[in-house]
C-alpha cells in the first residue's frame, strides 16, 4: 500500500491560445488530457491534470505538448498556424492532510537536511501556505 500522499500528484499549468481541441498534454510519453479549446483571446486559462505515481521517474520527467494540426489539408505542411503560450507550469503532490499540524510538518520533511534554523521556518512557510489554500489556522 503506498504511503500516504506519495501516489497522488497534480500537474498544474496555465496556457494561452489553445484553438484545437486536439493539443494534447502527455508525461513520459503518456497523455495526460487535451487543453480546452480556446479563442485568440490573449488571456491565461488554468488547467490541471491528475498523475498517478507510477507515471513519474526519479529524477526526470519529461513534459511535451502535441499540437494538432491547424491547418487546412490544402496549405503547406510547414506553414505555421498559431502557436500556444505556457507558463507556470508545476507538479505537485496533492496530500490527505490539507492542513497538517507542526509535527505532521517536521515529519513530512524529515528527509531533508537543514543545518541553520532547525527547521523552524521551513515548518512555519508549510503551516502558512496550508493556511493561505484552505483559508483556516494554525497556532
Amino acid at each position: 500500500m503506498p504511503k500516504r500522499g506519495l501516489d497522488r500528484w497534480t500537474l498544474r499549468l496555465e496556457y494561452m491560445h489553445s484553438i484545437a481541441q486536439t493539443n494534447a498534454i502527455c508525461l513520459n510519453d503518456q497523455l495526460l488530457g487535451y487543453l480546452p479549446a480556446r479563442d485568440n483571446a490573449p488571456t491565461w486559462v488554468s488547467v490541471a491534470f491528475p498523475v498517478s505515481a507510477g507515471l513519474l521517474r526519479p529524477g526526470y520527467n519529461e513534459l511535451t505538448v502535441e499540437v494538432s494540426r491547424l491547418a487546412p489539408d490544402y496549405q503547406k505542411s510547414d506553414f505555421t498556424w498559431g502557436d500556444v503560450q505556457f507558463r507556470r507550469v508545476r507538479l505537485e503532490r496533492r496530500d490527505e492532510n490539507p492542513n497538517p499540524t507542526k509535527q505532521e510538518a517536521r515529519r513530512a520533511i524529515s528527509g531533508n537536511v537543514c543545518r541553520c534554523t532547525g527547521y523552524t521556518k521551513i515548518v512555519e512557510a508549510i503551516l502558512k501556505a496550508a493556511q493561505t489554500i484552505q483559508g483556516g489556522g494554525h497556532e
